[in-house]
Order: structure tokens, then sequence, then C-alpha cells
């Protein structure tokens, strides 16, 4: 049995490092800011404000698109403030699966840049960087599914959602979208 559990939190914690080292590696490559952004031209800069992704991801959202009981995969990251990005994780797990290669995850990380025109420069640069497909939402400024991150990825404001949801290794867009329907009205 205590095989058994090393063995499902070594995937969950496999998982959570994959995600966390693509996150991280996005800083590196997008976590640039532009010279002259407008909104230090026009004086509209916005403070950062608070926001925190398991207070929009509940364990009630998570346990209905997984169709089980969860737990919180890893301590959620409430506020992680990188250059002018302010970053919050939540994460959640099947509570009780069968064997490892039946935990499911579903996650929702929030980056929250200073102003909408970073926000859509570091969203429209990672599509394109990781192939994007465009995807039709209501309700959120840009949306596109990256199949080789297995992630959706929505625009609202200044904040970029990211979204993924499924077996590690094996996120499906349809739970994405599916995780998506039940946090927009949050949103």
């Amino acid at each position: 049995m205590s095989i058994l559990l090393f063995d499902m939190n070594k995937t969950i914690l496999i998982g959570v490092g994959i995600l966390l080292a693509v996150i991280l590696g996005g800083f590196v490559v997008f976590g640039r800011k532009s010279s002259g952004s407008p909104a230090t031209e026009t004086g509209s800069q916005q403070p950062s404000g608070s926001i925190e992704a398991c207070a929009i991801l509940t364990p009630e959202i998570a346990a209905s698109v997984l169709g089980t009981d969860v737990k919180l995969s890893t301590e959620p990251v409430t506020q992680l403030q990188v250059k002018n990005i302010t970053v919050t994780s939540c994460t959640y797990s099947t509570k009780n699966p069968a064997t490892p290669r039946d935990v499911v995850i579903v996650s929702l990380l929030i980056r929250r840049a200073t102003d909408q025109a970073e926000a859509k420069t570091i969203f429209e640069t990672s599509k394109q960087t990781f192939q994007g497909v465009d995807i039709s939402m209501q309700g959120v400024d840009g949306a596109f599914w990256s199949a080789s991150l297995q992630q959706l990825n929505l625009l609202k404001g200044r904040d970029w959602y990211i979204i993924t949801a499924g077996k590690v290794g094996t996120k499906t867009q349809e739970q994405a979208v599916k995780v998506a329907g039940l946090i927009l009205p949050k949103l």
C-alpha cells in the first residue's frame, strides 16, 4: 500500500512539476516588459490587485469536472510576484484513485499583468510560440488551446487564465472547456 501511495504521489508531483516548469519557462520567455507600453504612456496603469486561483477554482468545481472527490494536490500559490506579473495557482487531484495511473488533475493558473496591453502581448506571443489554436468562447477577450502543453488559455482584461484538466500526459480540451464554463461566471 505504501508503494502504491508513493507511486501516486510521485505521479502527481511529476505532473505538477512539469506544469510549474512550463509556467516558469514562460516567465523567462514572456516576462519581458516592452518599453513604452501604452499604459505607461497614458498613465492608465492599474495596481496589481489581489487574485487567488483557489477562490475561482473551488473543490466543488473540480469535483464536478472530475466526477469524484478531490483534494488539493499541492499547496496553492496565492500570490507570486515576478517582475510586473502576479501569479496564483490552484491544483486539485482525485482523492482516492485506484492506481497511480488513475490520478486525474484539474488546475488553474492565473497570470495578472500590469495592464491589458501587456497581458495581450504575452498571451499572443505564447499562442504563437506554442502553436495555439483559437477557439470561440463567450465572455473572454481571447481563447486558444495548446495541444503541445495540453492547456486551455483564456484572456480577460489583464488576466491570463491557464486551465488544464485530465490525466497526467493526457489532458483534454473538452475537460478544460468544461472547467472554463464553470469558472467564467466568477471572472
